[in-house]
Parts: C-alpha cells; structure tokens; sequence
C-alpha cells in the first residue's frame, strides 16, 4: 500500500513539473508575442494630419511630414516639421509648399520626400529644394527607402509600381500592377522589402524578381525591420504588428478603438523606439519596443 501511494504521489509530482516546464515555454516564446510597445512619450496636437517620421542620424533629429489638406490635392499647403528626440518642436513649419508629403527618407545630407506624382529632395542644412523627379504614370507615390549606397525606392500605391532614383535618374523599376497597393517599404543589404495589401514582399536588387516573403500581412503603411527576420508594420487604422515569415503576427499596439490612427512609423535601433505619427490626431507617439 505505501509503495502505490508513493508511487502516485510521485507521478502527480512528476506531472505537475512537466505541466510547470510546459507554461514557462509557452511564456518565454522568442517568437513575434516576445515583443512588447510602451509609451515614452507623446507630443500635443500640433500637427497637421501628420503622415510619415523620419530619423536623422547626423542631426539627432525627427522630421515629420504634414499632410495638412486632403491626400491627393497638389494645393501646396503640406510642409516638414523638425521635432527633438523627446517631442519638442523645432520648427513646425521647417519646410513648407509641398502637395500632400507622406513617405520620406535621407542620404547624402538630403531629405527625400514624396509629393503626389514625384519625389522632392531637400538640403538638411539650407532648408532647399536640392532635386525633383517625376514618377510617371504615379498619382499616389508614397513611401520611400533608401539603399546604403543611395538607390532611393518609392512606392506607387495607386498603380503598383515602384520607381528608384539611382546616379540622379528615376525609372519605373517594377512595373504597374505589380503589387496590390504597395505602399510601406525598407531597404536591406540584398533586398528591398515592399509591404503591399495583403502580404509582404521582397524584391532582390541585382534581378529584380519579386518573392512573397511574409504571407497574409493585412495592409501595410509603415515597414521596419526590428531585428533579423521581424518586422514592425503599421496598417494606418491604428493597428501595429510584429510579423515574421517563420511565426504568427502579433498585436503590440491597437489604438483604432480610440479612432487614433497609426500612419507610416519611423524605427530607431540604437534606441529600441518606434515614433507613430497619428494622423487625423494630429500627433507623434513615442513608444519603446521590448522584449
């Protein structure tokens, strides 16, 4: 009789660590649900239906495009603004007489920023016009990202095309129809990354052949890569997953109940932040990404 009692205690022993062991895996998964957001800080309702931050490394700045009218109206009303690191203003008005401005990038002390049906380069120093490419057939070029070697990208949302600039020329280097309203993109060392309405694409720089990458996305605004293998990515109703071709997307952000958009997301490694600019809420959140 002692024998199985001790043996039955000892399976119910035995049991309960195996079940113990089960819970902590489950817990420590390093796939996409190991990321979690937590507000550092937020700026007041300062802007003007603000669409797109970008990070200057060489200034330690923010730049953020403002919209300020209607999305697809060249009525020159839309300007850049200069933001610190921590929310404070700069100069709201840094440059201003742009159409609709939505997805930016920088190189070469240059700000790129799409206008519409082209790109306008400006100098991080004067505050000029330093470039203008047309991107024809584009009645929507959105976002942009840039190669380490300069190759500037830009997504035509409306027609499925992806334009570059490349040595001071702009050619249509996808065709139209391509993709299904691409829009967030991010440059790495071999591919360019093209978030589109329903998945993830990646295009290698050398043949041009489209791969799907990560499958069943939902619509992509903002496209960062956080880490090898995951990505952060905005769907503008204000939504932000973590996703990745080998694990399921996880939620880390949902303001869409609050009718607080989250519109094309900048990604700063060095220190961990995601910046979402709000859109209609007329502001940009800061937000560390965790572990």
């Amino acid at each position: 009789m002692k024998k199985k009692i001790k043996t039955s205690v000892g399976l119910f022993i035995n049991t309960a660590i195996l079940l113990s062991i089960s819970v902590m895996t489950m817990g420590q998964d390093n796939g996409t649900n190991s990321f979690m957001a937590k507000e550092k800080w937020a700026t007041d309702a300062i802007f003007d239906v603000p669409e797109s931050v970008c990070y200057s490394p060489g200034q330690q700045v923010l730049y953020v495009a403002n919209i300020s009218g209607k999305p697809t109206e060249k009525d020159g009303k839309g300007f850049i603004s200069k933001l610190s690191l921590t929310g404070e203003m700069i100069n709201k008005e840094w440059y201003t007489g742009l159409d609709a401005p939505k997805g930016m990038g920088i190189y070469d002390n240059k700000l790129y920023v799409t206008n519409i049906d082209e790109v306008v380069a400006i100098d991080l120093n004067s505050a000029e016009e330093a470039g203008r490419w047309k991107c024809e057939g584009a009645k929507f070029a959105n976002d942009i990202a840039i190669t380490a070697n300069g190759d500037v990208f830009i997504s035509g949302m409306q027609n499925g095309a992806i334009y570059r600039i490349s040595n001071g020329e702009i050619t249509r280097w996808k065709a139209e129809k391509t993709f299904q309203k691409p829009n967030g993109l991010w440059t790495g060392p071999d591919y360019l990354y093209v978030g589109a309405a329903k998945h993830i694409y990646r295009v290698d720089y050398e043949r041009a052949e489209v791969e799907k990458y990560i499958e069943n996305s939902g619509g992509v605004d903002g496209l960062e890569r956080i880490e090898n293998g995951f990505f952060l990515k905005s769907d503008w109703t204000g939504h932000v997953h973590v996703v990745s071709p080998a694990h399921p997307k996880h939620l880390i952000l949902n303001t869409a109940d609050q009718k607080i958009n989250a519109a094309d997301i900048e990604y700063i490694p060095s220190m961990k932040m995601m910046l979402v600019p709000t859109f209609f809420d007329n502001r940009v959140v800061a937000y560390e990404i965790v572990k």
